[in-house]
């Protein structure tokens, strides 16, 4: 029964799709801005909640790291980092930039101010939007 819902929702957005393309401009302009504006919504109501969750976990796990609670290894996270940070940097511009270094090694010195910098950014964002 849940697998001919599946299909049936599936035939219909095929329909539904293949509708637009032959439609006339107009309509395919009015569709695409009411999806679109549909889309942008959700997504600003979603991305409120996720960056509320993710800024305050981190600040949670950074005060906790702080007071003693937990123990993160930041050396291992670091190297992690900057592992990902060196082949991201490759892929874009073939050769390592030195503003990113500079990034880095600032991150390191000063992991909970760049950790409360984050989570309260994510907060920010999370609230004002």
């Amino acid at each position: 029964m849940a697998a001919e819902a599946a299909d049936d929702a599936r035939n219909a957005i095929s329909r539904f799709f293949n509708n637009i393309g032959k439609s006339d401009a107009t309509k395919q302009v009015i569709i695409g801005a009411v999806s679109g504006f549909a889309t942008g919504f959700i997504s600003a109501k979603a991305g409120k909640t996720v960056a509320l969750s993710v800024g305050g976990g981190i600040i949670i796990l950074q005060v906790a790291n702080d007071q003693g609670i937990i123990k993160v290894n930041y050396n291992k996270v670091n190297r992690k980092i900057d592992k990902v940070a060196d082949k991201v940097e490759e892929v874009l511009t073939g050769r390592s930039a030195s503003w990113t270094d500079k990034v880095v090694n600032f991150t390191k010195r000063n992991t909970p101010f760049t950790v409360g910098f984050v989570g309260g950014v994510l907060i920010g964002v999370g609230i004002s939007a």
